[in-house]
């Protein structure tokens, strides 16, 4: 119940910070970890916003205040304690032993909030249009990897093959996969589920680039495109792009494991790609991305998965 709590009083905070009920996916995966994520319905925070607002039309941004009945509202749709308020879905994700996330700090920044206003009201000018539609194919794109995800990426003789030959595939650029010596019969099937995600995550790229520009919001702006496409040209890399609300912020990248160096801190393939990263402004003057600072964060797994209660020792 208590990490509930904390989800729900989070997701409340942080929509009122933005003025606006967002995908809540970020909070999300910060109390939860790794996992499929379904956004919770606009109606269960609409009201104690709105009570919230109209409580707060003098105060500045910094705090609010809220009246008795409101504070009632917001600790009754915290607790939840019957689960029958909040109907978000969240499904526990691990990559596959051999596959690892990268994530980069791209130091532009984008103004998300209002990159998603104009987003929305786009999408609701093209709600009966299916044939020229790039939001309802993003979808069925996201519900495929999803699929692969949750299916062939868990089957255990993929697993298997994964495990023992993902640094053999961490030397070799993707497009040249299926010519290498090294995988043969069997093992080509495995090698053409990699392939498929990857071009999954192409697709979603394109989508969401086609949504960007007919929405004229950044998405996957041309400096971004650039960096993920030469970032998807190296050794072991499955795929590579622009996360969240997409523009300036961040980039991640999905790779095969390579040898482990560093005592196990790194790997050969994510030092290749941090090599690119951290040398993109030099290699490509003129470029509207700047600087790239890769992470250290990983995808979760296994135990420690989202937020936990810790003894620091203090």
């Amino acid at each position: 119940r208590g990490t509930t709590a904390v989800h729900n009083l989070a997701q409340i905070c942080h929509c009122s910070a933005q003025g606006k009920v967002g995908s809540g996916f970020d909070v999300s995966a910060a109390v939860y970890g790794s996992h499929i994520y379904r956004r919770f319905s606009k109606t269960v925070l609409s009201q104690l916003l709105d009570d919230i607002d109209s409580s707060n039309l003098d105060q500045n941004n910094d705090c609010f205040t809220v009246s008795a009945n409101v504070a009632k509202e917001l600790t009754l749709i915290t607790n939840d304690e019957n689960n029958g308020i909040w109907d978000a879905q969240m499904t526990p994700l691990s990559l596959p032993a051999g596959l690892e996330l990268l994530m980069a700090d791209v130091c532009g920044g984008s103004e998300s909030p209002s990159m998603a206003r104009k987003v929305l009201a786009w999408k609701k000018q093209l709600e009966n249009d299916d044939t020229h539609n790039p939001w309802k194919r993003l979808k069925a794109t996201n519900e495929s990897l999803e699929g692969l995800f949750s299916g062939e990426l868990c089957e255990p003789a993929f697993l298997k093959y994964l495990q023992k030959n993902a640094h053999t595939l961490s030397n070799v650029t993707a497009d040249k996969w299926m010519e290498s010596n090294d995988v043969k019969g069997k093992d080509r099937e495995f090698v053409s589920t990699l392939l498929k995600a990857r071009g999954l995550f192409l697709q979603s790229r394109k989508e969401l680039k086609a949504m960007g520009e007919a929405a004229s919001v950044p998405i996957e702006p041309a400096g971004q495109t650039a960096l993920a496409d030469a970032t998807m040209a190296l050794p072991g890399v499955i795929a590579a792009g622009v996360p969240g609300a997409g523009g300036y912020d961040a980039l991640f990248v999905l790779y095969a494991k390579g040898k482990e160096i560093d005592g196990g801190r790194s790997d050969e393939a994510r030092e290749h790609i941090g090599v690119l990263w951290r040398n993109w402004a030099s290699l490509n003057p003129g470029s509207d991305v700047e600087v790239v600072c890769p992470l250290a964060v990983r995808c979760a797994g296994g135990g420690g998965n989202g937020i936990w209660t810790s003894d620091l020792g203090w």
